[in-house]
């Protein structure tokens, strides 16, 4: 779905927003958060805490973690840490994008929200569309509009995965987790941004290499590989 600029008010941002996530991007999200909602039901989480997870974390890694350890009866502290460092990744996400947002209006607590509500999938959508939405109000309106959705087909898909979970194979529902890196490889394909794109790219090769160094830390070493080669390669270049 294209954004046109030109023709896009500043209050139909919002549902520009919400109409670009229902397009596409947001049913990745749905499909994943399907195999989270079953996985949640296999380990015996109740659905209440499954949505409750669903919107405090807002990120796969540390959804799992918290679900398969608390299963396991861990200590609340070191529940506590695991998540944490399983949601850190997100925390330079949010620093790139809230200064995409700068200007756009936000109160103190919309840009909380907001921040809690930003997932890859959103990141790289308003990229995707931040050149053709050069004013703020209107990006920050579409991209409110966005993240509601996606979080709101998130619910959904928790909610339809936990009632799968009795009807249908629940090792086949939990692969669906799984779906999300596929779906944002093929996203960032169309960011026109180069850098993002060789970045994934390059991920493909160095996180494997990465993994056969160290299993435990395979996704960090060849995710900075990846963007710091990304970097040198394009970032540096389109730079004074």
């Amino acid at each position: 779905m294209s954004v046109d600029a030109d023709a896009l008010s500043t209050g139909a941002a919002y549902w520009k927003g919400v109409w670009f996530c229902i397009a596409a991007p947001g049913w990745g999200t749905f499909t994943a958060m399907l195999g989270f909602g079953a996985f949640a039901a296999e380990n015996g989480r109740p659905l209440t805490e499954a949505l409750i997870l669903s919107f405090g974390l807002w990120s796969m890694p540390g959804q799992m973690a918290y679900v398969e350890l608390a299963s396991e009866g861990v200590a609340v502290i070191a529940l506590t840490i695991a998540v944490t460092i399983a949601n850190l990744r997100m925390l330079p996400l949010t620093a790139a994008v809230l200064p995409m947002l700068h200007g756009a209006g936000y109160g103190k607590a919309t840009r909380v929200l907001v921040a809690q509500m930003t997932s890859v999938t959103s990141y790289i959508s308003l990229v995707d569309v931040a050149r053709r939405l050069p004013d703020r109000a209107r990006r920050g309106r579409f991209y409110f509009g966005f993240c509601t959705m996606t979080i709101s087909l998130g619910f959904f898909g928790t909610t339809v995965g936990h009632g799968l979970a009795g009807v249908l194979p629940t090792e086949g529902l939990v692969v669906l987790v799984f779906v999300t890196p596929l779906y944002l490889l093929m996203l960032s394909a169309r960011v026109v941004d180069h850098e993002m794109l060789a970045a994934a790219l390059f991920g493909c090769v160095a996180v494997p290499a990465g993994h056969l160094l160290s299993p435990d830390w395979g996704v960090v070493i060849g995710g900075v590989l990846a963007g710091t080669a990304a970097f040198f390669i394009f970032g540096r270049a389109k730079r004074p």
